[in-house]
């Protein structure tokens, strides 16, 4: 397994290695062990999952009505025609 492919696997497979069918899970936990940038590729997927699984905030109250205020306050630009 190479590099490109261990990134196709992540992206279809996810971060979690022990859930990867067994001969793809081998290859790819000895790539990681041997390859900096697989071993990168596997950090920022996790790190990605992670920051998926925080909480979203709240938007402030009024956020949307702002926005639309805005957007319709902006001038407007007619397309040559």
């Amino acid at each position: 397994m190479d590099v490109r492919r261990f990134e196709e696997l992540l992206d279809l497979r996810g971060d979690d290695l022990a859930a990867w069918p067994l001969d793809e899970r081998t290859e790819a936990l000895e790539l990681v062990l041997t390859s900096p940038a697989a071993s990168a590729c596997l950090d920022a997927a996790r790190r990605l999952r992670a920051a998926f699984a925080e909480p979203v905030p709240p938007a402030p109250a009024g956020l949307t009505d702002r926005i639309f205020a805005k957007a319709f306050a902006l001038p407007r630009r007619h397309a040559a025609g």
